[in-house]
């Protein structure tokens, strides 16, 4: 009997991702496309939001939404700290986007394109 593996979306384009570097060009470029288009969905969006959310009335963590883009910004451990939460959950949350596929852009600022 076979085992039942679980994947997230997120790992899941990672194995997509690998195996578009292993391919020829033509194939490789239809595949990013269709990738690309999955990463930006308005779903990484929200659980990006969702994993934000407990942090941003003690203001170590903000974001704003352009039309293009998603932007977090995230302070420094201190802030952490000093608002009862651990001091290393300021490198979690910035983990968490990573894997979300945010680019950092900075000292704590971390930055998504959408499309609707």
């Amino acid at each position: 009997m076979g085992k039942t593996v679980k994947l997230t979306e997120s790992d899941l384009v990672k194995i997509v991702s690998r195996i578009i570097n292993e391919s020829d060009d033509d194939f490789k470029s239809r595949l990013r496309q269709m990738v690309d288009s999955s990463m930006k969905s308005p779903r990484f969006i929200n659980m990006a939001k969702e994993y934000i959310e407990p942090y941003l009335a003690s203001g170590c963590v903000s974001y704003r939404q352009t039309e293009k883009y998603f932007i977090v910004n995230v302070d420094a451990p201190y802030c952490f700290e000093d608002n009862g939460f651990d001091k290393f959950q300021g490198r979690k949350i910035k983990d968490k986007l990573r894997g979300l596929q945010f680019q950092s852009t900075g000292v704590g600022q971390y930055v998504k394109e959408i499309f609707k």
